[in-house]
Protein backbone atom coordinates (compact mmCIF):
# COMPACT_ATOMS: atom_id res chain seq x y z
CA UNK A 1 0.00 0.00 0.00
CA UNK A 2 1.57 3.58 -1.00
CA UNK A 3 0.68 6.68 0.44
CA UNK A 4 0.27 9.78 -1.36
CA UNK A 5 -0.34 13.72 -0.75
CA UNK A 6 -2.04 16.34 -2.79
CA UNK A 7 -1.83 19.82 -2.00
CA UNK A 8 -5.36 21.10 -1.68
CA UNK A 9 -5.35 24.51 -2.65
CA UNK A 10 -8.55 25.93 -0.89
CA UNK A 11 -8.07 24.51 2.64
CA UNK A 12 -3.72 24.78 2.57
CA UNK A 13 -3.22 21.33 3.57
CA UNK A 14 -2.35 18.08 2.21
CA UNK A 15 -5.24 15.97 1.23
CA UNK A 16 -4.13 12.37 2.02
CA UNK A 17 -4.42 9.02 -0.16
CA UNK A 18 -3.95 5.46 -0.58
CA UNK A 19 -3.43 3.18 -3.27
CA UNK A 20 -2.85 -0.79 -3.24
CA UNK A 21 0.20 -0.25 -5.77
CA UNK A 22 3.02 -0.18 -4.08
CA UNK A 23 5.99 2.37 -4.70
CA UNK A 24 9.49 1.51 -5.00
CA UNK A 25 11.59 4.15 -4.04
CA UNK A 26 15.36 2.52 -6.87
CA UNK A 27 12.35 2.80 -9.13
CA UNK A 28 11.09 6.18 -9.28
CA UNK A 29 13.67 8.58 -11.36
CA UNK A 30 15.42 11.29 -10.06
CA UNK A 31 14.15 14.59 -10.74
CA UNK A 32 16.23 17.81 -11.84
CA UNK A 33 17.43 19.33 -8.72
CA UNK A 34 17.71 23.24 -9.08
CA UNK A 35 21.23 23.61 -7.87
CA UNK A 36 22.16 21.91 -11.56
CA UNK A 37 20.68 24.98 -13.15
CA UNK A 38 19.18 28.45 -12.94
CA UNK A 39 15.74 26.68 -14.19
CA UNK A 40 12.75 26.15 -11.94
CA UNK A 41 10.73 23.64 -12.27
CA UNK A 42 7.03 23.70 -11.23
CA UNK A 43 5.84 21.61 -8.73
CA UNK A 44 3.16 20.25 -10.88
CA UNK A 45 6.07 18.99 -13.16
CA UNK A 46 8.09 17.45 -10.45
CA UNK A 47 5.44 15.69 -8.84
CA UNK A 48 3.77 12.13 -9.59
CA UNK A 49 0.43 11.88 -11.02
CA UNK A 50 -2.13 10.71 -8.08
CA UNK A 51 -2.87 7.07 -9.28
CA UNK A 52 -6.87 6.26 -10.83
CA UNK A 53 -7.26 3.61 -8.25
CA UNK A 54 -6.20 6.16 -5.11
CA UNK A 55 -8.40 6.53 -2.26
CA UNK A 56 -8.83 9.73 0.00
CA UNK A 57 -8.01 8.69 3.86
CA UNK A 58 -7.79 12.09 5.33
CA UNK A 59 -5.99 15.21 5.30
CA UNK A 60 -3.18 17.28 7.64
CA UNK A 61 -0.86 20.35 7.75
CA UNK A 62 2.21 18.14 6.50
CA UNK A 63 3.10 15.44 3.63
CA UNK A 64 2.87 12.22 3.78
CA UNK A 65 4.70 9.63 1.18
CA UNK A 66 4.69 10.24 -2.50
CA UNK A 67 3.87 13.77 -2.87
CA UNK A 68 1.85 14.12 -6.21
CA UNK A 69 -1.05 16.00 -8.24
CA UNK A 70 -4.79 14.86 -9.50
CA UNK A 71 -4.73 14.24 -13.13
CA UNK A 72 -6.75 17.19 -13.86
CA UNK A 73 -3.89 19.27 -12.81
CA UNK A 74 -1.42 17.80 -15.17
CA UNK A 75 -3.87 18.25 -17.66
CA UNK A 76 -4.48 22.36 -16.74
CA UNK A 77 -0.65 23.20 -16.88
CA UNK A 78 -0.40 22.90 -20.94
CA UNK A 79 -3.24 25.07 -21.48
CA UNK A 80 -1.36 27.90 -18.85
CA UNK A 81 1.62 27.64 -20.71
CA UNK A 82 0.08 28.08 -24.42
CA UNK A 83 -2.13 31.18 -23.00
CA UNK A 84 1.53 32.73 -21.58
CA UNK A 85 2.72 32.17 -24.50
CA UNK A 86 0.29 34.01 -26.52
CA UNK A 87 0.66 36.94 -23.84
CA UNK A 88 4.15 37.13 -24.63
CA UNK A 89 3.57 37.02 -28.35
CA UNK A 90 0.95 40.14 -28.07
CA UNK A 91 3.24 41.73 -25.70
CA UNK A 92 6.22 41.49 -28.15
CA UNK A 93 3.87 42.54 -30.53
CA UNK A 94 3.01 45.77 -28.87
CA UNK A 95 6.24 46.73 -28.68
CA UNK A 96 7.24 46.94 -31.70
CA UNK A 97 4.53 49.48 -32.73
Amino acid sequence: MATYSVFNWRTGAYDYYESPKTVEVASVPPRRSLAMGKTAIAPEDASETLPSDAVKVGEGEYAKGVIAVTPEEKKERPNLMIALGFAVAGYLLWKKL
